[in-house]
């Protein structure tokens, strides 16, 4: 990974523990040296020069699901010493003038054992290492070059967001500014296994996530695409937010984080999942920020208005 913070321990500024605390807790402590009962779990062999007391293995380890919470942002050293430069790499995984990037759709594990795949994974480091291009990775020029970032058909479509709830392409008016509130507290997943009263739209039934009168989020919907769609690139979204306190507690929040999700709805009002990287069903994309680093760094040489990967 190329971003220790976002890519795995903090992604938009929250602590992302779930997975880690899983790999860690199965996989890093499980193989440490000197554990006893690795062999008689059927986890590896044993130590040979002998079992390790639970206090010495812990000091012997640098717990990484403690080191991310008391680690908060991306300059703390813990994070900034973990950074580097792709354009450093000179050999092997990217040649100053013979670069790369593939892309694979599903789960992120089956491609590393499909035959074809397996295939084209050995022809890179042959190419460089043995000198056997069966493809032409080591030739400059001898693969296609595909215009990716972005694709030339592309055009940048703004949607807006109207107090009905609806999502479309003509922007709002200022006259119908309007404020949409929440209760940030309540649950989703409780939400989702009430029935879902639905609002007409265009000749469309919108569903509704909502528990009794407590909305739990803000949903807004488009009209159905008249023609085949294809989204493309990374979607950023533009939000005015703020919060109150609510009447159970006992300040206002000093934090807010924001968790947005484009789904795909089909004409029967049912959302269309995808296959996600652990073969897991999800939603067309999500993403999710800490409001308080939100803040740009302009100055800083990696800045772009838009993203162009």
């Amino acid at each position: 990974m190329s971003d220790y913070y976002r890519d795995r321990c903090r992604h938009g500024g929250i602590l992302s523990n779930t997975f880690i605390s899983f790999w860690w807790n199965r996989q890093v402590i499980t193989n440490q040296y000197g554990r006893p009962g690795r062999s008689s779990s059927n986890w590896g062999i044993d130590t040979i020069e002998g079992y390790l007391e639970d206090s010495e293995l812990v000091q012997n380890r640098q717990d990484q699901t403690i080191d991310n919470v008391e680690n908060r942002f991306r300059n703390d050293e813990y994070y900034a010493s973990k950074e580097y430069d792709l354009d450093d790499i000179k050999v092997l995984l990217l040649k100053p003038e013979l670069k790369y990037l593939r892309f694979i759709t599903g789960r992120y594990d089956l491609p590393f054992y499909y035959d074809e795949e397996a295939k084209l994974q050995r022809s890179f480091p042959d190419a460089f290492l043995k000198d056997e291009d069966r493809v032409g990775w080591s030739q400059h020029g001898k693969l296609p070059p595909v215009n990716l970032c972005p694709i030339a058909r592309t055009e940048c479509t703004k949607f807006y967001l109207h107090p009905d709830q609806t999502l479309s392409t003509q922007r709002p008016s200022e006259t119908e500014g309007q404020t949409l509130s929440y209760e940030a507290h309540g649950s989703v997943a409780e939400a989702r296994g009430k029935p879902k009263p639905k609002a007409s739209f265009g000749g469309y039934e919108r569903p509704s996530d909502t528990l009794g009168t407590r909305p739990t989020q803000l949903q807004f919907t488009s009209a159905p695409f008249e023609e085949e769609t294809e989204f493309t690139g990374h979607v950023t979204a533009y939000l005015n937010i703020s919060a109150i306190q609510a009447k159970s507690a006992e300040s206002v929040p000093s934090e807010i984080d924001i968790f947005l999700t484009l789904r795909h709805v089909g004409l029967d009002g049912r959302e269309i999942l995808y296959t996600g990287t652990a073969g897991d069903p999800v939603p067309l994309t999500k993403d999710w920020l800490r409001a308080s680093l939100r803040h740009v760094n302009t100055e800083d040489p990696r800045h772009r208005d838009w993203l162009p990967h």
